[in-house]
């Protein structure tokens, strides 16, 4: 697919599709995922006919925390689907519990990327405080990055989203 930063998808009700086209075409890009597990990507002015399930409309990645998370509870609230820079496929189901990391200070420098599978102890964030000092973010939990986004410039902060591993 060539992109560099990872895409965020949402789950919209059959009902609601019509809100997203516009003579028969697409408005935003879609991704249509098939019963078979196929899915299926729709570019803004792609001609828009059947659909033959389930429909997830894109939405702007750095945004997506509002609504996406429970910040104070760790759980996914939509049925999301995030791409990879490589071009994976993420599904984040609701009512799934995450583990979330803030890191915080004059600069934040994540050192994960989304899709990065991690183990337990891992450094996944370097922060520089304002005595110029270097503090690392370790994960307590092995598991998947699935989501990371810069909410605040001063101080830096960023929230890192990890689904952890099911044993």
């Amino acid at each position: 697919m060539g992109i560099s930063i990872p895409r965020i998808f949402v789950e919209i009700e059959n009902s609601k599709i019509q809100e997203f086209i516009e003579s028969g075409r697409a408005k935003k890009r879609m991704l249509i995922v098939k019963d078979s597990g196929e899915i299926k990507l729709i570019e803004i002015g792609d001609q828009f006919k059947n659909i033959d399930g389930k429909i997830y409309v894109q939405e702007i990645y750095d945004d997506a925390y509002k609504w996406l998370i429970d910040l104070e509870n760790g759980i996914i609230m939509r049925n999301s689907i995030i791409i990879t820079p490589n071009g994976e496929y993420i599904f984040l189901k609701k009512g799934k519990r995450v583990y979330l990391f803030e890191a915080m200070g004059r600069i934040v420098v994540p050192l994960v990327k989304v899709g990065e599978k991690i183990l337990s102890g891992r450094r996944i964030a370097a922060i520089f405080t304002g005595k110029r000092e270097v503090r690392y973010l370790r994960s307590d939990s092995a598991g998947k990055i699935v989501y990371i986004a810069q909410i605040e410039n001063k101080p830096q902060r960023y929230l890192i989203v990890l689904i952890p591993r099911e044993d």
